[in-house]
């Protein structure tokens, strides 16, 4: 079954000419600071109903990222068979295709996701592009792989534990941005990357963050290997004692995606 969106064109079936909009982008990016970019690309294919183009890593083959609204697409040109649409990972599809662009019929290859995944599809595609694109299939596979896990976790709702220790690591790092500390972004590990026992952690220092709702403030560390000495780094066990409404006015302070919506917004301000 063909995907039906007014910005993807089977060939020979002709319904909409797209000209692509060649984004400026840079190759010295931290990986927040390329979700980012990404993040943004899609918002406005999703607002102007455009094809943008991911200039975020050096690469030879071309690439286009759109959205309808309700799904999210990567475009590589490629010349492999056409192939019809074949779910390769909970919630992401991949076929080969062809579109129009500009006076042009391209033969892409095609990942499609929900748009309610884009915050598991940005980082993918970062790993993805970062792969230089020259085998299609063997470079999409091996990303799959490596992200299996986190598209799983992606189409369920997080729990309320996991929600919390999410906001925690993000108050840090909204506060540290604030402060105009960007080096932070660098230093977040956050909670798809495996094998990091610290939420934050550079050469010299590891900083753990640990959210709460009790009060007096309480937490459960689940692995003791997370507060075990380091020989020369400063190990630092930071616990915030969270409130879900405000105390004088019973109203929600500040959400998960309010938060995110904020450093979004001061990493889109970082100069390049």
């Amino acid at each position: 079954m063909l995907w039906e969106s007014p910005f993807l064109i089977p060939h020979q079936s002709l319904k909409r000419k797209l000209e692509p909009i060649i984004t400026e982008g840079g190759f010295h990016l931290s990986n927040l600071e390329k979700i980012s970019r990404i993040l943004r690309q899609f918002d406005k294919a999703t607002d102007t109903q455009l094809i943008h183009h991911p200039r975020i890593i050096e690469h030879r083959v071309r690439t286009w990222i759109t959205s309808d609204g309700i799904e999210d697409s990567f475009f590589i040109e490629t010349e492999i068979d056409a192939r019809g649409p074949t779910n390769i990972v909970r919630g992401l599809d991949y076929s080969v295709e062809y579109i129009t662009i500009g006076e042009s019929d391209v033969k892409v290859a095609v990942l499609r996701t929900n748009m309610d995944n884009r915050f598991t599809f940005a980082p993918f595609l970062i790993d993805l592009l970062e792969l230089g694109l020259h085998d299609i299939d063997a470079d999409i596979l091996t990303t799959v792989v490596k992200w299996k896990a986190q598209w799983e976790l992606s189409i369920g709702a997080l729990n309320d534990s996991q929600q919390l220790g999410l906001f925690g690591e993000l108050q840090i790092l909204n506060g540290q941005l604030q402060e105009g500390r960007t080096e932070i972004i660098d230093y977040w590990k956050g909670p798809l990357t495996k094998g990091n026992l610290h939420d934050f952690k550079n050469e010299n220092h590891r900083v753990e963050v640990k959210a709460t709702l009790h009060k007096p403030p309480r937490v459960r560390i689940s692995n003791l290997e997370q507060l075990a000495p380091i020989p020369g780094i400063d190990l630092h066990l930071v616990v915030l004692e969270i409130s879900v409404v405000c105390e004088d006015t019973g109203e929600n302070v500040f959400s998960l995606p309010d938060l995110i919506d904020s450093i979004r917004s001061k990493i889109d301000a970082k100069p390049d």
